[in-house]
């Protein structure tokens, strides 16, 4: 294996390193009884697993652990560190005692300069070298480390429930527990008080790193139709489940589920099949006799089945494939499996207006499968016995009427999917409307690593390339509304809206408690110490200023500092800065034929945006937000996709324009899912 400091050495920008290594977090690692430490075991079996899985640190020789202690939870991660170079044995001694130990400061920035991360080692040492390591900053520090270190995304978050380790079971190996997930091991973890719960945890290839913390409980009935990545139907299509929501998307959960067809179908419940006449309606309710056999499916034999009890834009929505309704003790649950190809049809229309075209549509198909595919893959629903929802958290799915130039766009282009030079299924991100730029997910995760497919771009036949980051330059750009670009004119192209200090800081004291929840450990507040992690105490009184403190590529803004008249607070990336700077009812100056129209969600526009403030005898009394384009702005821009075939591009161009490097291939042939 090559040294691991052969990996690309990373420079860290001051500002972001220390708030990363002031965050706080909980763990429930072997120190957990006292949460200002973390021992040097757990340090090298993180640092470790970032590197390689297990079995690679288990391949290891381990003379270099003292006689005794070799075959010990930690040793085979102190070993592979040794054979990179990153632990000497005379400096951090390998014994029992010394690994359950806390790693103090001084060691981590060693450990830390030979991975040659030498910036972030000297920021280590502004805490005397002989201090413990903070639990908390320690793991915040991981996060970053993450994304040099697992470009490839191993290292990754599951939630599963713990049925029973060898506390409990006389069967069970040491440091191994049986899961919802499988036999998982958790190497110098407490995991014990967890017995019966579910949890989330950080993992890799099925070794637990560290415990995250509850989780709600998710169905507990067996679903084994989702235990295949891939399902497929008998012509070989792949097969999507869909979990379908409540009308306006409100919850997972049915109070009860009326169904009816215009002709014959079937309901099934065990190895009972009911056939249920043309127009008759069926209620299904928690209480229905029928559960007593399990899962109630209901067969679209010859015509799509219409849910009742379910409104959409379009009306009352109706299904093919089959149903499932499922009692799971908090209301109902309905999964539509389907063909992928049939799923298409009901998602193009929703994503992409229909009113654009062939051409445009045909993106929105490849993008679409794409997608969804990664989905199954990744199986998010899968506590709810799904791949996927049916609302805009993936793909809205049978919102709107399929169209002919949807039906038509997935036809021709069946089974098109977008993959890397290597031929590995891409994410194809994609968004409304650009401000003329792109960005990467960075933007999202605060992290350095984005795929090199999803790489900023210049949305423009110039294809400019401005320094989007300097403040200036941005600004300048930002507030030209007549700069040239493919999406010049479009509603959300540009926008702006002005509000008061006051306005302001009534507006994000009252959406601070829902942000704080919904992105923990994206909002620092400022201390005499550093920056920390803000809680439900943070008091930011009244709003004295905002400054952009740094901005991702193509200008997004990335870190946001408000300053208030108690606390100042630092907001980080874009879904957190869009969350607490947007209103339900804010109306904004933009292209609309009235000039001036409601946003379209409870966000901020985008996070492309600067702040120009407003004085009054040369005081600030407010801000005017000026800002451009529609969504997250990772990926591919749906406006510009359709000005780009206005042009005469083609699908193909469009599509390799915006996932740079990327190529069209057939589901048949043969790529890669990961």
């Amino acid at each position: 294996m090559k040294k691991f400091w052969l990996v690309s050495s990373i420079i860290f920008t001051a500002v972001g390193i220390l708030m990363l290594w002031m965050l706080r977090v909980q763990d429930a690692s072997v120190s957990s009884g006292i949460t200002e430490g973390i021992s040097r075991g757990m340090v090298c079996k993180a640092i470790a697993l970032a590197m390689t899985d297990k079995t690679g640190c288990e391949q290891v020789e381990r003379s270099v652990i003292t006689a005794g202690d070799q075959e010990d939870w930690y040793a085979p991660y102190y070993a592979y560190l040794y054979q990179q170079g990153i632990v000497k044995p005379e400096e951090m001694d390998s014994s029992q005692l010394s690994m359950e130990q806390f790693m103090t400061t001084g060691e981590l920035a060693q450990m830390l300069r030979r991975m040659h991360f030498t910036e972030l080692a000297e920021l280590c040492l502004q805490a005397r070298e002989s201090e413990p390591v903070d639990n908390g900053r320690f793991w915040s520090l991981y996060q970053m480390l993450l994304g040099e270190l697992d470009t490839d995304g191993q290292v990754a978050v599951k939630t599963v429930q713990i049925y029973g380790t060898a506390a409990n079971l006389t069967e069970a190996v040491a440091w191994q527990t049986y899961t919802s997930e499988g036999m998982m091991g958790f190497d110098g973890i407490a995991l014990d008080y967890y017995i019966d719960q579910w949890i989330q945890v950080l993992q890799r290839d099925g070794e637990i790193i560290r415990v995250l913390g509850i989780a709600d409980a998710p169905v507990t009935e067996s679903q084994e139709d989702t235990q295949e990545p891939i399902l497929k139907d008998a012509s070989g299509i792949p097969m999507i489940r869909v979990l379908l929501k409540t009308s306006d998307y409100v919850s997972c959960y049915h109070e009860q589920v009326e169904l009816v067809c215009e002709k014959n179908w079937l309901l099934q419940y065990g190895d009972q099949f009911e056939k249920i006449p043309a127009g008759q309606h069926v209620i299904i309710t928690p209480e229905d006799a029928r559960f007593a056999n399990g899962t109630i499916t209901a067969h679209a034999t010859e015509e799509e089945i219409s849910i009742c009890t379910i409104t959409r834009a379009l009306g009352t929505p109706s299904y093919g494939g089959k149903l499932e309704i499922t009692n799971s003790g908090e209301g109902l649950l309905l999964v539509n499996e389907l063909p992928i190809e049939s799923y298409l049809i009901k998602v193009v229309p929703s994503e992409m207006p229909s009113r654009y075209g062939l051409e445009a549509a045909k993106i929105q198909a490849v993008c679409a499968r794409s997608y969804a595919l990664r989905q199954i893959e990744q199986n998010a629903c899968r506590a709810y016995g799904a791949h996927v929802d049916d609302s805009t958290s993936f793909q809205v799915y049978n919102n709107v009427l399929p169209q002919d130039v949807s039906v038509q766009a997935v036809q021709e282009t069946e089974g098109e999917v977008l993959t890397d030079a290597s031929g590995t299924l891409v994410s194809t991100y994609y968004f409304s409307t650009s401000c003329g730029y792109t960005t990467d997910i960075t933007s999202w995760n605060r992290g350095t690593y984005s795929p090199a497919y999803l790489s900023s771009k210049a949305v423009s036949t110039a294809q400019e390339q401005l320094d989007m980051q300097n403040e200036a330059v941005f600004q300048s750009f930002i507030m030209d509304w007549s700069r040239p670009a493919y999406e010049q004119g479009m509603v959300w192209y540009r926008w702006k809206y002005t509000c008061s200090l006051e306005a302001l800081t009534a507006m994000i004291q009252e959406r601070l408690p829902l942000c704080l929840a919904q992105c923990p450990g994206m909002i620092g507040v400022e201390t005499e110490d550093g920056i920390c992690t803000a809680d439900s105490t943070v008091n930011l009184g009244t709003i004295t200023a905002m400054e952009a403190i740094v901005r991702g590529s193509g200008g997004i803004m990335q870190e946001l500092r408000i300053v208030g008249s108690s606390q100042s607070l630092r907001i980080y990336g874009q879904t957190a800065i869009r969350k607490l700077l947007g209103a339900p009812d804010q109306m904004y100056d933009n292209f609309s034929q009235e000039g001036r129209s409601r946003g379209e969600s409870p966000l901020l526009p985008s996070a492309f945006f600067c702040m120009i403030p407003e004085y009054t005898d040369g005081v600030i009394t407010g801000y005017t937000f000026w800002g451009g384009g529609n969504g997250h702005g990772i990926g591919m821009s749906q406006n510009g996709a359709y000005a780009m075939t206005c042009q005469g591009m083609t699908y193909k161009d469009i599509l390799q324009f915006f996932y740079n490097g990327c190529r069209i291939q057939k589901i048949s042939e043969d790529f890669s899912q990961s």
